[in-house]
């Protein structure tokens, strides 16, 4: 029995070596992805888990601009029994154009970030070092966002300047901080950390002061319950407002979407060596077709025979898995440095560093699992049809196509191809099925890539396509700064079409009587059209769209209604359409209600699309219509 297998063994590895090899490469290739998309996903949420844990990061966030009643927020914080900590962070707003960082050639004046100068918190929101631990500049030290480092090529001991004019300072970079809410480059915000004298020189030269009120709960559960208790007691409010599950997602999503690729990847590359694997079973069988007809002929049970085989792939399945996941744990470092770089590192719980060595053996178990079901056919094999050699299924089709006199008239090889080809479809049906999976592996991260650089993208994130948008901060003066951009831009000759839009707070009616708010983004939304899930933009006043996480929490759909609070009265609005939308945290709505500049709690936005429209709509404030 054993000199049996050996034989076979020992002449199937010699006579399919090129084949052996080429299944080795893919398993090992996949179990090396999917351990090391595993590895990818465990580091990234043990090291997401112990940033929030270290920082203690904010449950719920209401970001204001302007003048703030801090009485009046503490006391009733005070009182809110859902708020176990909370604390009011000023921020000190600096203009790109007065901040110069390291050797960096120019100002951030054509920079895309918010950026705003802090002092180390008291109780929770911690910014942390390269240790996780909360920075503590010196006098004349500033501890700048990791964004930073990447962007400009900034380094320890580099300079960091502002110069207004009439002001100027200079500060040394200490460190390099980890900020749980602000750490993605996909936020446009980001705190500057110095020390508290540094803070009070430029608190009395800096106008600019914004106001992050943090809370903390014991039940972050309940985050939902707090920011409409905060809304109810119209408490200051300017500017948008975002819970921790938000933070999550994007510090989780540009690694988490790698992790997902190699994920993929590694799937497809099973997909092939499992197809690869068929076609080379299949193959063996038939030419092994006489020597198992012999097996069986002299005794030996179909079980035996089917395990002569299947030692060999699970050889093959059992090795490539063990050399894919060995690569996969030298390779780990590297392939887990940004996460580490960005997030920090964290020893994972015992069941999470489970997974990736898990991974592997999933593969392999495939491999094994796919051998055991294709030698199936082995049983189906008798002794007398093997010994006068028919095929393992009963023999070739006898298909109708091109017969063999054909020839005469075509060449002799294309007429046998062709005809081999139809009659075995299955067999050749792998071929094409190995093909098509390869494409699919050079397909997925050219279509990844070309979708996040694709500009139309924004149009699926709740954001119109437009060359240029113009959001402006909360402040006293918004309204008077709104009319003169809408008297500038309109005026501009380069601009083809603009469409203003406000963002405002309604009141929302529930069926039981209670009320939540809700943000709206109000104006002419055909103009620059979103990408909807489901339906349409709204047209007419007593329509409006919701985004996807507002319509599952209200349990809307097409056509059905919800009531709001517009100018005091009670309005029915009909659901025109359901959009994706990552702005102030993924709840939003849009309607074109007319709205105040001035209202309470209004954030102002732009767009500026040079596109072929020459007509702008504007809202005129005294007979409350729109214009032109």
């Amino acid at each position: 029995m054993m000199a049996i297998l050996f034989r076979i063994l020992r002449r199937d590895a010699v006579r399919n070596r090129v084949i052996m090899v080429v299944i080795f490469a893919l398993v090992a290739m996949s179990a090396f992805l999917l351990s090391s998309g595993a590895g990818l996903i465990v580091q990234l949420k043990t090291s997401i888990d112990a940033l929030f844990a270290q920082s203690m990061a904010p449950h719920l966030v209401q970001m204001h601009a302007g003048e703030l009643d801090r009485k009046q927020v503490e006391g009733w914080a005070a009182a809110n029994p859902l708020v176990d900590q909370y604390q009011i962070v000023e921020m000190i707003t600096v203009d790109g154009s007065h901040l110069t960082l390291g050797s960096w050639p120019s100002t951030e004046d054509n920079g895309v970030m918010d950026i705003s100068f802090v002092v180390q918190n008291e109780h929770f929101d911690f910014l942390l070092d390269r240790n996780n631990q909360p920075m503590l500049p010196g006098p004349g030290e500033i501890g700048v966002p990791l964004y930073y480092r990447e962007a400009r090529d900034l380094a320890l001991g580099d300079r960091v300047r502002i110069d207004t004019g009439a002001f100027s300072r200079e500060f040394r970079i200490a460190g390099f901080v980890r900020d749980a809410m602000m750490n993605p480059s996909i936020i446009h915000s980001k705190r500057f950390l110095v020390h508290q004298s540094d803070y009070a020189a430029l608190r009395s030269n800096l106008p600019g002061i914004e106001y992050l009120i943090e809370f903390h709960l014991s039940d972050a559960s309940r985050t939902g319950e707090l920011a409409a208790a905060y809304t109810e007691a119209r408490l200051p409010d300017r500017g948008p407002s975002v819970d921790h599950r938000i933070f999550r997602v994007f510090n989780a999503l540009t690694d988490g979407m790698v992790a997902a690729v190699v994920v993929v990847l590694s799937l497809l590359l099973m997909l092939i060596a499992v197809l690869c694997l068929r076609f080379t079973i299949v193959a063996t069988i038939e030419e092994d077709y006489r020597e198992i007809g012999v097996m069986k002929a002299i005794g030996m049970d179909r079980r035996d025979i089917r395990r002569i085989y299947l030692i060999k792939y699970i050889a093959l399945g059992g090795i490539a898995a063990v050399a894919g996941y060995l690569v996969s744990l030298a390779a780990g470092p590297a392939l887990r440095a940004n996460i580490t770089d960005f997030l920090g590192s964290a020893e994972a719980p015992l069941m999470l560093q489970l997974i990736p060595p898990a991974a592997a053996v999933l593969v392999g178990a495939m491999v094994v699992g796919s051998a055991a079901l294709i030698l199936r056919r082995v049983h189906r094999i008798s002794a007398v049809a093997a010994l006068r050699g028919r095929a393992v299924d009963g023999g070739l089709r006898r298909v109708g196509v091109l017969p063999l006199r054909t020839g005469r008239r075509a060449a002799v090889n294309i007429v046998l191809g062709i005809r081999d080809v139809t009659q075995r479809p299955r067999l050749f049906a792998l071929v094409v099925g190995i093909f098509a999976v390869c494409s699919a592996i050079i397909l997925v991260p050219f279509h990844f890539h070309s979708t996040l650089n694709d500009p139309s993208l924004t149009a699926y994130m709740g954001i119109s396509r437009s060359d240029i948008r113009i959001d402006l901060r909360q402040t006293d003066r918004v309204a008077t700064r709104f009319e003169e951009m809408v008297d500038t831009v309109a005026a501009d000759a380069e601009v083809a079409r603009f469409s203003p839009l406000v963002t405002a707070r309604f009141t929302l009616l529930h069926e039981n009587g209670t009320q939540e708010s809700m943000a709206v983004e109000t104006g002419d939304f055909s103009r620059f059209p979103l990408e909807f899930v489901k339906g349409a933009a709204p047209r007419g006043e007593n329509e409006i769209a919701l985004s996807v996480l507002n319509a599952q929490d209200l349990e809307r759909s097409l056509g059905d209604s919800l009531v709001l609070l517009v100018d005091g009265k009670e309005r029915a609005l009909t659901v025109s359409g359901i959009y994706q939308d990552v702005t102030n945290g993924g709840r939003t709505a849009k309607a074109p209600i007319p709205v105040e500049l001035s209202t309470r709690g209004s954030s102002i936005r732009r767009g500026l699309p040079t596109w072929t429209d020459t007509s702008p709509r504007l809202w005129d404030r005294q007979s409350h219509n729109w214009l032109g």
